[in-house]
């Protein structure tokens, strides 16, 4: 679950000249002058501020508000931004090497050519995050939110790929989907069905699959239902049930192809 901090509790908010200040002296800090002060912003409130081109590599950044903030090319190196608010912040090019950013929220943030390398951002919020051209090689992603992430041209990804190789690979298998007026869809995928695992989310999908069961939201047995996206898409018990195209591009979540989980309990919890 992602923690977050109610809107009562965020620190008082920062001017510009305040924040140019703290920065002046950090600047001293980082180079080892006297007056110098490593920039403490714990539980601030900075929201929509101007941090473009800054250095506050080695800053705590903790728990602050940095929604809509300018991080454009900013040196965050180091930085701890353990559950910051970073929504709709725009940190393109910016430098997150080895940066703390577990629990932190960056729905919608802009992060494309991003330096993420070996940054900790587990159990973070990325969905609808641009991630075009990041480095994100080492970075701990595990229980990361990455539901509509935009991967394309990403350096690498390889640290969090084996987290989502769960489709077995060959022969047919039970799986879960869900269906509208949140039915219930128990599913075999058959052997000769090509098969994807997301790297954005635990839902998979296939080229084709058979229709087991279906249940109605009351635990009651119908015979069919329609998806849970497209109402013209039709499930039926013992029928084949095949997509009008299957996209098999493993950084794509939301495109075409047989949607469903390998567990029961995750396409519940989907509802």
């Amino acid at each position: 679950m992602l923690k977050s901090i109610n809107k009562a509790e965020w620190g008082i908010a920062m001017t510009q000249d305040e924040i140019a200040e703290k920065l002046r002296k950090h600047r001293k800090w980082l180079n080892g002058e006297d007056g110098g002060e490593r920039a403490y912003f714990h539980g601030a409130d900075l929201r929509e501020k101007n941090f473009q081109l800054c250095n506050l590599q080695q800053a705590d950044l903790r728990e602050v508000n940095l929604q809509g903030t300018d991080f454009r090319g900013a040196i965050l190196r180091n930085v701890n931004l353990y559950g910051a608010n970073l929504s709709n912040t725009n940190l393109q090019s910016a430098d997150l090497w080895l940066s703390n950013l577990r629990y932190s929220n960056l729905m919608c943030s802009n992060l494309e050519y991003t330096n993420l390398r070996s940054t900790c951002l587990q159990f973070a919020n990325l969905r609808n995050a641009n991630l075009r051209g990041a480095n994100l090689e080492e970075a701990d992603m595990k229980g990361a939110t990455l539901q509509g992430v935009c991967l394309f041209n990403i350096k690498t990804f390889q640290t969090l790929w084996p987290a989502y190789e769960i489709c077995p690979e060959e022969g047919d298998f039970i799986a879960w989907g869900k269906g509208s007026d949140n039915c219930l869809i128990k599913l075999l995928i058959p052997e000769s069905a090509e098969r994807t695992s997301t790297i954005v989310s635990r839902k998979c999908r296939a080229s084709e699959a058979k229709v087991l069961n279906i249940w109605d939201k009351d635990g009651n047995e119908i015979q069919k239902c329609y998806g849970s996206w497209d109402k013209t898409f039709e499930y039926t018990v013992g029928k084949m049930v095949y997509p009008d195209s299957y996209d098999p591009d493993p950084k794509l979540d939301y495109t075409n192809g047989i949607h469903f989980f390998i567990t029961r309990k995750e396409a519940m919890n989907d509802w």
